[in-house]
């Protein structure tokens, strides 16, 4: 799926469906202060783009139009997960199918042979308690790797623990990782 551009009140509707799991043209009409006619029309365009799925029953998004990265470096490990257009989490074996991304983990272990790894199938998790450059050249590669794939992304969100000065785009404290 391309990446289309959508409109505030096609995202307005992508929300209410998203939170209420609602067919009701009018339900959706009243809390969006939109008019039935222009949801109806909203919600046909938004069937011609891939966002909502066909069929019988409640609407539904595809769960496929979409996809967000979150990546979190933290004082012990970076985390990195893929969630599709729901929130949900695509599982690690999912992900394995589509990309290499079992490289990685073999590649960067977690940081303690004892760490518990029941996580893994939700999360990517590395050491983070290595050099900025090593750090950096980690995330890369997470990125790479889910940019790689024949996927829409609609957004990529990076957490770092600590200070950030974003007059000068610089972390001025990060805990546990050499700033």
């Amino acid at each position: 799926m391309e990446n289309v551009k959508l409109t505030e009140n096609e995202y307005r509707i992508i929300d209410e469906i998203r939170r209420t799991q609602t067919n009701d043209k009018t339900y959706l009409s009243s809390v969006t202060n939109l008019s039935w006619p222009t949801v109806s029309k909203v919600i046909d365009s938004l069937k011609e783009k891939g966002y909502i799925l066909e069929g019988e029953g409640p609407i539904s998004l595809n769960p496929e139009a979409v996809f967000y990265i979150g990546i979190a470096v933290g004082a012990r490990e970076i985390k990195a997960v893929l969630c599709d257009f729901n929130f949900h989490v695509v599982e690690l074996s999912e992900l394995e199918k589509k990309c290499e991304i079992k490289n990685i983990l073999d590649k960067y272990p977690p940081n303690d042979e004892n760490d518990d790894e029941s996580h893994v199938d939700e999360y990517v998790c590395l050491s983070s308690a290595q050099q900025l450059d090593q750090i950096a050249e980690r995330l890369c590669a997470i990125l790479k790797e889910f940019l790689s794939l024949d996927i829409n992304v609609g957004a990529i969100g990076i957490a770092f623990p600590g200070t950030i000065n974003t007059a000068n785009n610089v972390i001025e404290t990060c805990p546990n990782i050499p700033c």
